[in-house]
Formats: structure tokens, C-alpha cells, sequence
């Protein structure tokens, strides 16, 4: 063959290699950055001050900072890419063949047409990579469009995701030994983890190879408005990263920071509470020599001190600039993971989905397993499987394996469609064709079903969330009673946390036994992750009290969280008991939770954001913070009053299966606040009285203070009765009606409080349900917190009345 045909033949063969390439560019976006390489990409969304994008089916990220456009593929852009990978493609190419072609040349001196060939299959392709060079630095001075996507300059916001595994990145490569300049990527990779965690996959480069090693990396509290940004991870040992609302740059500020919560540490031993160390991070990146059995903060301070004296290793404290805080959680678990994996019914429907494949067939098992307000369903969900398998068998016809296709196998389908599953998953040996196919069916029945499908779904999962509370029911008791023994410890120590929440409290048990420590609560007890809010109450009165940060998580926290102590000196008698109910408003909360896996005050919760705007309104303008409070009070304890009994109306089955084991401890606590709130009652049944005018003389008046609920209801008929026959009813018999109503509200109330407490102080170990704490609980909160001068909630809001003093209508009373 002459030679120009085989030079030819090679240029054509690297054309083809050239469009290979290219056709994987076609109908692609464009991430151009600021430093000049070009990313195709096959999706793109935005995270905080990230672009995340996925490339060859690996995610990866980007700052939005480093970015300085986006746009579609083009002609020049295309001839750009791809001459870019041609070329480093080339590049590697002749680098990697170039001993093999010298060794070629060698061996060929003596044939010259086997010489020349060598050379025209290594030099064909050499105009090509150049003229590729060339339009890839031409399309580098193109005047580029406006990004899609607007940059961001680094520092206007706190640290993000991205950020933190960057940073874990850093330190990978620290503990490899390899120098700074060596590439390093990281991508998220698929998870079946549940909730917002996320694996990574750091990579770094060295010796032509890719060094790996993964992460997991998940937010605590994301979205729960707390001052503080923080994440979950595991690299090494499981930590907890918090990122400050501020950031700190000067070194000897951060370890104040650190030392100043050391006060409540002390205070709160020997109870485990994890704070924040530089040891836990820098461990990692240079050892100090120390003795076996060293104390833990001796070790710290010797790592300040030595972080002193090199302040080149304070940037392994540091996020984008400033510093963050670092805990160990390697011997603990956060009671947030213990309770999402105690309401995770995936496994638990997916089983009951699987166990009961046959009901579909047989709708009166559905009465015999889901109740009598089934039954009909069961109907509904027969015939709509009836059409979708006549529909299916029909489709089959035209297929070879139809018959390989068992009823047993087209109601798995079927069922797989119901938990909004594709088939192929459940079912990969489906042909494309067919699994599409029955995909359609099933999405039009759907729709003429809709309301029975979301019903029967809705049944297996109301039914696996009972069987799942049975099952764990012991451990929710374990939960609350700690929860119980934690608050009455704050309480002995004079400590209000003040932002006590799931993602705050650790579970401390032996490591070795998790889970099965959870079954008994005395096989372990919860602590402390941070302490940053916390306030030592004093015992000198309220002049003591040191000013807490304010603010606190919506979810968990009242108003009282964001006013100073002067303004709750001034509005309460008792500024130390209301920072303490503080606690008790957290604790409620997280009982409701921990049984239900719900949040009790979801919808007041998004009224802090109105709060906030009003107090920092307040303050700009100088006005007074008295009046404020006072307004805002009314509006989140009248959205909270209102909640409160619409979800424990709802979960009161669920609550009042649980019983919780009420601790020695917590018992005197309860009767303590139990017996402030009946005098702080009686006070307020005596002010009514004195109040009012119909019943005027001093002989009536002792009546009506020494008269119980029952008296006070026969009463209230007689009044009611009179009021019939006087068309129409003066203003005074109206009023006398309401000061009655008001009086018999108030005596049901005491009556409760009192058989309450000498029920607590009778037994010698008293258990109570879930639903009779929270109800306790809440009443001391809400008439600690709502003074009893302002407008009452039900003169605001009249549907707030019950039409009887039931346990709900009381629990809610002031």
C-alpha cells in the first residue's frame, strides 16, 4: 500500500477518535470559570454557594465564586472542549508511547518504508492537535456571556456543605504527605442513608494514581433557625463541625470562645457533655508526645499552647477563613438519629406491603386487619387490580415470555406501583418494553383511583406506625424518663440550657451494647452537645444572671428566648424560673416527638420569623422592649394554644400508650411546680371573686372561695336557667355567667392539680402516660409565661373555648 494511503487511513482513524469525543458534548451546558477550564456538564442546580452538577453520572461541586458563566454548547465551544481532551489525550499518548516508538526506531533502522511509517501514524495526527490548540485559545478570548448563575464573593456567607468537605479534603491530603499542588477533587456519590446525610469520595492524585477515601457528612438543626451552623461528620472518628454565626479571625478570641462554656461544664459534671477542642482536629494533623492516660485537658491545653507557637497550623482550624469549632462524638450517638430511626417506616410499610400481597384478592381481610372503616376500600382496591391485570394480561399477548409472567409476579408489580416504586427495581428481568408499558396502565387506573389508592397507602401506613410504637414502646418510656432525669438535673444545678433539642442531647451508653442499652433506661442517660446558650442561674437572685446569648431553635423555644434579662425582669416576678421553663418548654416538645415523630409546635414555629423583625424593629427605633413582649406573647401563645390541642386531640391514643417511669428526683420537682401553680390558682380564683359585683356580700364571697368545681357547675345551671326566663338577659346576668364559667374553669383546674400532686406523692414509683406529662408540663409553662393581666387568649380568639373543662381545655387555662 503507498504510503499516503496510510498516513490517510490514520488521519481519518484520529477524525473518528475526534468525534467520538466530541458527540459527548452535544446538547450539553458549559460551566466556564474564572480560571479558565471549561466543565460540560449533564445537569446543574444550585445549593447555598455551590453549583452542584452531574457529570458522567458522579456529582460534583463548584463555588458559584469561581464561576464566570454558563452557557450552551456551541460550534467553538464544542471544537474547544473536545480539542481540549484531544489533546491532553495526545499529550499523554506520545508521553506514554515515546520510549515504545524510540525503541520502534531502533529496532527499524535498518527497513526504511517500516521507519516512515512509524512516523506518519505519530505525526498524522499533529496538524489536527494543533489547529484544536488554536480554536481553543481563540474561543478563550471570546467576549463571554453574563453567568446564568450569579457569583457570589467569597466570605458574604458562613461556610457552607461544600465548604466543610473541602476542608476534609485539605486534611486527606495532610495525612497523605503530598504536596498542595497535586490535583484533588471530591464528588457525592449515591446513598440509600437516610434524611440529609451524604457520602463523598475524596480523591487525590499522586504518582499518576487517584488516592480514595469516603466521607459522611449531614446538617444538625438545618432550618431550625439556630445561631449556629452545624454538620454531622464521620472522617475517622464520628465529630460534630459548628460554624459560627460570626466570623472569628484572631486566634486567642477562638480559644476564649472555647473556654468561656467551661464554667457549665464544671458545673454540670460529672453529666457527659461534649464541648468544643482543637485537640480533636489537630491530633489528626500532628501528634504531640504525652504520656499514657493523660487527661484530656491537660492534652488541650498543651495543644493551645504548642498552636501559639505555630500559627502556620491555625489554618486547620479554619473553614474559608474563620474558625469553626470541633467535637469528638466517637463514644456517643445523637438522640435526633434515635428517634428518626424509631419513625422510619420505610422498612416497616414496605413489609406490611409484602406480608399482605393477598388482601387485594380478598377485600374482607382488609376489616379483619385495618378495621371496619376499610372494609369498602378493600372493594375499591379489588376492582382497581382487576382492570390493571386484564390490562397487563392484554399487554403480555404479544410478548414470547408472557406465560413466564405468574399472578403472584403481577401483583408484586402492582404493589410496587402502589409504594410508587419502578418495577425494574423490584423486578430487573422485566423487558424495557413491558415494564413501560404496564407503567402507563398503572398511571391512568391511578388516576381514576387516586382517592382509594392514597386511603389503602394511608392504612399500611397508619398500621405500620401502630405496630412500630408497640414494638418500641419500651424504648420511648427509657427516652422520657431520661428526658425527665436530665431536666430535674439542670434544675439541681441551677443550669437553663436553653436550647435543648434532639441534635443537642447525646445518648451515653456502652458503645458495645447500642442498640440493645436503649431497652432499659438505666443502661444508659443523655448529655450535653454544646453549651453555647447556657446560663448558670445563680444563687445569689436574679441580679446574678449573667446575660445569654438570645435566640434559640423555633421549634423548641418560646418568645421569652429572645428578649434580654431586663425586659424579663421587668415583665415576670421570677426571671430565673422563666430561663428554667425554658428547658421545660424544649423537653415537652421532644417527649411529643420522641412518641409521635412529630413536631408539636410546627406551625407557631414559623412566627418566630415575625418576632424576630418586631424586636429588632423595637430596638432601631429605641422603643420600649416591655410592650413588645407583651404583643408577641399574645401572638405565639394564642397560635400555640391553639396547635397544642389540635395535635394532642390527634395523637392522644399514641401518648397515652406510653407510660413513662417517673424518676425519684423528677417527682419532687413536679410536686414542687404543682403546688406553686395551686397557690399561684388560688391567688387568681381570689382576685376573680373580689372582682366581681353580683355576688356582694362577704358571706357569699367565702362561699364561692371554699366551694368546689361541682358546686360552682350547679351554680352556673341556676344562672343559666335564670337567663332563659329574662328576655334579654341584662348585662349584668351576662357578666355573672362569664365570672362563673371563669370560676368553674379555675376550680377544675386546682382540683386536677391537687389530685395530681397527691397522686405523685403516694405512690413510691409513680408512672404516668406521655400524655398526662406534656399536659402538666405544659400548663407550668404557659401560666409562667402568659401573665395573667393580659387580654386572656379566649376573649381573643373565642373558638379557643371548649365547651367543657376537659383535660385539654385545662391544660390550656391560665
Amino acid at each position: 500500500m503507498p504510503k499516503w494511503k496510510i498516513l490517510f487511513v490514520v488521519l481519518v482513524l484520529t477524525a473518528v477518535a475526534v468525534a467520538v469525543l466530541a458527540k459527548d458534548h452535544l446538547n450539553r451546558n458549559i460551566i466556564r470559570l474564572k480560571s479558565g477550564r471549561i466543565i460540560p456538564v449533564d445537569r446543574v442546580w444550585e445549593s447555598g454557594a455551590d453549583l452542584f452538577y452531574e457529570n458522567d453520572k458522579e456529582i460534583h461541586f463548584v463555588r458559584l465564586a469561581d464561576i464566570q458563566c454558563i452557557e450552551k454548547q456551541s460550534i467553538s465551544l464544542l471544537v474547544h472542549t473536545t480539542g481540549t481532551r484531544v489533546t491532553s489525550v495526545a499529550d499523554e499518548w506520545v508521553k506514554a508511547l515515546n520510549p515504545l516508538l524510540q525503541g520502534a526506531l531502533d529496532l527499524t533502522r535498518h527497513s526504511r518504508s517500516t521507519r516512515w511509517l512509524l512516523i506518519g501514524s505519530v505525526a498524522a495526527p499533529v496538524p489536527l492537535i494543533l489547529t484544536l490548540r488554536w480554536a481553543r485559545n481563540r474561543a478563550r478570548k471570546k467576549k463571554l456571556v453574563k453567568p446564568s448563575v450569579a457569583a457570589k464573593e467569597p466570605g458574604q456567607e458562613m461556610p457552607n456543605r461544600a465548604d466543610v468537605v473541602r476542608f476534609f479534603l485539605g486534611l486527606f491530603r495532610h495525612q497523605l504527605g503530598v504536596e498542595p499542588e497535586l490535583p484533588a477533587e471530591f464528588v457525592q456519590l449515591p446513598s440509600a442513608l437516610s434524611g440529609p446525610k451524604q457520602i463523598y469520595e475524596l480523591r487525590v492524585k499522586n504518582g499518576g494514581e487517584w488516592i480514595k477515601r469516603r466521607m459522611t457528612l449531614g446538617p444538625l438543626g438545618e432550618d431550625s433557625g439556630s445561631r449556629s451552623k452545624c454538620y454531622y461528620v464521620i472522617f475517622d472518628q464520628h465529630l460534630v463541625v459548628k460554624i459560627p454565626p460570626k466570623p472569628i479571625k484572631n486566634f486567642e478570641d477562638y480559644i476564649a470562645s472555647i473556654k468561656k462554656e467551661r464554667h457549665i461544664v464544671e458545673r454540670l459534671a460529672p453529666r457527659e457533655c461534649i464541648v468544643p477542642k482543637v485537640s480533636v482536629i489537630l491530633s489528626q494533623v500532628h501528634q504531640l508526645s504525652s504520656r499514657p492516660g493523660t487527661p484530656p485537658e491537660v492534652l488541650e491545653e498543651k495543644y493551645i499552647d504548642w498552636l501559639r507557637n505555630n500559627p502556620a497550623y491555625h489554618d486547620y482550624l479554619k473553614i474559608r477563613g474563620t474558625f469553626v469549632f470541633f467535637m469528638d462524638l466517637s463514644r456517643y450517638c445523637f438522640l435526633s438519629h434515635i428517634i428518626d430511626g424509631l419513625h422510619d417506616l420505610t422498612d416497616p410499610i414496605r413489609s406490611e406491603i409484602g406480608s399482605t400481597i393477598d388482601l387485594i384478592r380478598y377485600p374482607v381481610k382488609f376489616k379483619e386487619r385495618y378495621g371496619e372503616e376499610y372494609e369498602s376500600l378493600g372493594f375499591e382496591i379489588r376492582d382497581l387490580y382487576y382492570q390493571y391485570e386484564a390490562e397487563v394480561r392484554h399487554l403480555l399477548k404479544n410478548h414470547d415470555n408472557a406465560a413466564a409472567v405468574t399472578p403472584y409476579r403481577i401483583q408484586a408489580w402492582f404493589l410496587n406501583f402502589l409504594e410508587k416504586n419502578d418495577i425494574c427495581q423490584s423486578d430487573p428481568a422485566v423487558p424495557s418494553e413491558i415494564a413501560s408499558g404496564t407503567a402507563a396502565i398503572f398511571a391512568r387506573l391511578f388516576e381514576k383511583y387516586r382517592g382509594s389508592a392514597e386511603a389503602y397507602l394511608g392504612a399500611i401506613r397508619a398500621f405500620a406506625g401502630r405496630l412500630s410504637l408497640e414494638q418500641n414502646r419500651h424504648i420511648i418510656s427509657g427516652i422520657l424518663t431520661n428526658l425527665l432525669d436530665l431536666l430535674v438535673w439542670l434544675s439541681e444545678k441551677k443550669v437553663a440550657m436553653r436550647d435543648l433539642k434532639p441534635d443537642n442531647i447525646l445518648v451515653a451508653g456502652d458503645p458495645q451494647q447500642y442498640p440493645a442499652f436503649l431497652r432499659s433506661a438505666a443502661d444508659y442517660s443523655l448529655g450535653f452537645i454544646d453549651v453555647e446558650t447556657a446560663v448558670y442561674l445563680g444563687a445569689s437572685g436574679d441580679a446574678e444572671i449573667k446575660q445569654p446569648l438570645l435566640g434559640g431553635t423555633p421549634y423548641y423555644a418560646t418568645p421569652s428566648h429572645l428578649f434580654p434579662n431586663r425586659v424579663l425582669r421587668a415583665g415576670f416576678a421570677d426571671i430565673a424560673g422563666i430561663l428554667h421553663f425554658q428547658d421545660w418548654q424544649a423537653v415537652l416538645v421532644m417527649m411529643f416527638k420522641t412518641v409521635t415523630g412529630e413536631l408539636l409546635f410546627e406551625h407557631t414555629a414559623k412566627l418566630f420569623g415575625d418576632i424576630k423583625t418586631r424586636v429588632a424593629n423595637a430596638l432601631r427605633q429605641n422603643e420600649p422592649l416591655e410592650s413588645q413582649m407583651e404583643e408577641v406573647s399574645r401572638m405565639y401563645w394564642r397560635s400555640a394554644v391553639a396547635e397544642f390541642r389540635a395535635k394532642m386531640k390527634a395523637r392522644e391514643s399514641a401518648l397515652k400508650c406510653v407510660e413513662v417511669a417517673i424518676p425519684e428526683a423528677a417527682k419532687a420537682l413536679f410536686v414542687q411546680v404543682l403546688q406553686r401553680d395551686i397557690a399561684s390558682i388560688q391567688g387568681s380564683i381570689q382576685n376573680l371573686v373580689a372582682g366581681q359585683r353580683y355576688f356582694a356580700s362577704t358571706e357569699c364571697r367565702e362561699q364561692l372561695l371554699k366551694s368546689s368545681h361541682r358546686r360552682i357547675c350547679q351554680l352556673l345551671g341556676a344562672m343559666q336557667a335564670k337567663m332563659q326566663t329574662a328576655t334579654p338577659a341584662s348585662d349584668a346576668l351576662l357578666a355573672t355567667q362569664r365570672f362563673l364559667q371563669h370560676l368553674s374553669t379555675l376550680k377544675a383546674l386546682i382540683e386536677r392539680k391537687s389530685q395530681a400532686a397527691a397522686a405523685l406523692q403516694r405512690a413510691a414509683a409513680p408512672r404516668l402516660s406521655a400524655y398526662e406529662v406534656i399536659l402538666l408540663m405544659f400548663n407550668s409553662v404557659f401560666t409562667s409565661m402568659y401573665r395573667r393581666d393580659w387580654n386572656t387568649l379566649a376573649e381573643e380568639s373565642p373558638s379557643l373555648n371548649f365547651p367543657s373543662n376537659d383535660e385539654l381545655s385545662l391544660a390550656t387555662t391560665i
